[in-house]
């Protein structure tokens, strides 16, 4: 630990040492690349939205088996997922037996909330 607190402190002076011109080109190189990170997930974000509306065919993520189902899960009255013996969660079925599909409930509008 010792080492590390010496070799961190010359790292801060070193840092220091080199001025305000470093250290405004650094801030310059950060803000560019978080922006540019930021236009690029908003554009990800805007063609996926776009391409994907309301009832479009969607994945259903189970955090307990870390996996993806195209299916909705079937639910307990207590609102938990059901399961079978593997931990699998159990698919929401109709009266003919046949799977719910998972659709995006993506609103097409956002509704403004309370003011």
């Amino acid at each position: 630990m010792a080492l590390v607190a010496i070799v961190f402190s010359i790292f801060v002076g070193w840092i220091a040492s080199k001025g305000a011109g470093a250290s405004t080109a650094v801030n310059l190189a950060i803000n560019v690349i978080q922006i540019s990170a930021l236009i690029v997930f908003s554009v990800l974000a805007i063609g996926y939205r776009t391409s994907h509306p309301a009832g479009a065919p969607a994945f259903q993520y189970d955090g307990q088996t870390l996996a993806t189902y195209d299916y909705q899960f079937a639910t307990a009255k207590d609102g938990s997922t059901m399961r079978d013996a593997s931990g699998a969660p159990l698919p929401l079925l109709d009266s003919r037996a046949s799977l719910f599909p998972s659709r995006s409930t993506i609103p097409r509008r956002i509704r403004p909330g309370p003011s």
